[in-house]
């Protein structure tokens, strides 16, 4: 009788799996953090540590197979960890080319990606295509969890603006591939 492992592999069956990557230690990764940071944002005059960066080095020792889901007030780091920190340092750790786009700029053509960066979700247009509406973001989300691609998300939203504008379906999928990290407190920016 046929093993199982033997069906799948002797006719191409695809086979969902999340890749893990590990940046290193807890101490090693949060040197990265602030060292990249401080590169790839040089309007920041004094680097600040906010509690929220301590979720995002436990991430950096295991992503677990996840993405990040960075969401929450303004102005706290969001857009300059997932489109500009993790470019770097998967290229540098992984060899690996992170392409971030806004999710305004979001189109079909970046699904060919191995990983999505989509910045400040829900500030997308619904695309009209004859007739057929659709919202680019919610298709980026919906391919990354068939395909199992590695997904980076920012926004503003609230847990329950997220639902409302995406649905329960999407958002469910996002914690299943994203760890979410939920910024809050005052704006960092001067």
């Amino acid at each position: 009788m046929e093993k199982i492992g033997d069906i799948i592999r002797n006719n191409n069956f695809p086979v969902r799996e999340c890749k893990k990557y590990s940046f290193g230690y807890r101490k090693t990764c949060k040197n990265l953090f602030i060292e990249v940071f401080m590169e790839v944002d040089k309007t920041v005059g004094k680097f600040e540590w906010i509690p929220e960066y301590d979720q995002i080095i436990e991430w950096m020792t295991d992503t677990k197979g996840k993405g990040l889901a960075l969401f929450g007030s303004i102005g706290r780091g969001k857009t300059v960890i997932n489109s500009f920190i993790w470019p770097v340092l998967f290229q540098k750790h992984f060899r690996k080319t992170l392409h971030p786009r806004s999710a305004t700029e979001w189109t079909r053509e970046n699904v060919e990606k191995w990983a999505f960066i989509i910045d400040d979700i829900g500030t997308e247009f619904i695309v009209n295509n004859f007739g057929s509406k659709t919202d680019m973001v919610e298709y980026a989300i919906n391919n990354a969890e068939y395909y199992t691609k590695l997904l980076f998300l920012t926004g503003n939203l609230t847990e329950k603006e997220l639902i409302e504008r995406y649905g329960l379906r999407t958002y469910d999928r996002i914690k299943r591939l994203c760890k979410i990290v939920i910024f809050s407190g005052k704006s960092l920016r001067s």
